[in-house]
């Protein structure tokens, strides 16, 4: 959760968007596109243990 909190500031402010239609089942190309480009490095990442898999997931 810290790591949510600290990334904060770096969130642009036109970001308005939410994920709450994911349960309801239906889900936009771009909201893949702001999982894959904030959520990952900021919260799946860093909770990842080998070093090479955080390098190989920021890689792709």
């Amino acid at each position: 959760m810290s790591n949510m909190r600290h990334s904060r500031q770096n969130i642009p402010t036109a970001f308005n968007g939410n994920w709450q239609t994911v349960l309801s089942g239906t889900i936009w190309a771009v909201d893949w596109q702001d999982f894959l480009l904030l959520v990952v490095p900021t919260l799946v990442v860093p909770r990842l243990k080998a070093r090479k898999a955080q390098e190989a997931t920021m890689a792709l």
